[in-house]
């Protein structure tokens, strides 16, 4: 939200990685969110955050429409 801001406008790309659900109705989003990645959880992270830069150097290389096509 603060990029939007300073940039003053919504109109650029986003890079998302999603969490998952919280593991229990009662947990705070934001807790779930920045909570330390351990165990099965933090491999899947780390190889997803490798994925992730891979798809931001070929949006930077190829353009959004190869890369979205590639790694949505």
């Amino acid at each position: 939200r603060r990029i939007a801001q300073f940039l003053h406008t919504e109109g650029f790309p986003r890079l998302k990685i999603g969490v998952g659900g919280k593991p229990h109705p009662d947990y705070e989003m934001a807790d779930w969110v920045l909570a330390r990645l351990s165990g099965q959880d933090k491999t899947v992270m780390d190889e997803t955050v490798r994925r992730a830069a891979d798809a931001v150097t070929c949006i930077m290389a190829e353009g959004m429409e190869k890369a979205m096509a590639k790694f949505n």
